[in-house]
């Protein structure tokens, strides 16, 4: 029938059979504590399978040291369809956090986040004229975007970060300041917002 025919067959065969079909991996000691204690207890008894049964998660097999990791952890239904799927990262390499000292006037030292990578989060997750939480200002990163990207936003913070802080980085993106993602939204500056003008007191 030829590789090509079979390899298919084979694939059908694990959809259909998606909690039955497994292959061994590797448990690494980063793994939660209940799960170590069993891969060294599987170790000494490579005879049993241990299952880890977990609230809210799937229930991990362990055999000899290894995880029996079931192909239906692969499987997700899309579009009423079940198919073999999975996040190829969890990680965006393409909002670094290099050359972002300058975004906004202001600095934070270790504590500041791209424009980049603020504005894909506001964009995945809201839409034009929603509201914007932000309970660690901070630099005023997050409200900056917001505010570039047309979304109404309330920012807290109970440190004093003086003239450098959020304050002076909101007047700036008001006054139209063309670091971060100004070029990318063809920012000019406007809307109103307000600021605060003292302290709040505990």
């Amino acid at each position: 029938m030829g590789k090509a025919v079979v390899a298919e067959m084979a694939a059908e065969y694990a959809l259909a059979h998606a909690d039955a079909v497994f292959r061994y991996t590797a448990i690494s000691n980063k793994a939660g504590s209940e799960i170590v204690e069993v891969r060294g207890l599987s170790k000494e008894n490579p005879d049993r399978i241990y299952a880890v049964e977990r609230e809210g998660q799937y229930t991990v097999y362990v055999h000899n040291g290894q995880e029996i990791a079931f192909y239906s952890k692969k499987v997700r239904n899309i579009n009423g369809v079940d198919a073999p799927s999975m996040a190829v990262t969890n990680i965006w390499t393409d909002t670094p956090y290099e050359g972002i000292a300058a975004e906004g006037g202001v600095k934070l030292k270790g504590g500041k986040k791209p424009e980049k990578l603020l504005q894909r989060i506001i964009a995945l997750n809201t839409n034009e004229g929603d509201l914007v939480l932000d309970y660690h200002l901070g630099s005023g990163t997050t409200a900056a975007v917001a505010h570039k990207m047309g979304r109404r936003y309330i920012g807290v913070e109970q440190l004093d970060y003086g003239p450098q802080g959020a304050v002076k980085r909101l007047k700036g993106v008001i006054d139209g300041e063309q670091t971060g993602i100004s070029k990318t939204v063809e920012w000019q500056g406007g809307r109103s917002v307000c600021l605060p003008r003292t302290r709040p007191t505990r």
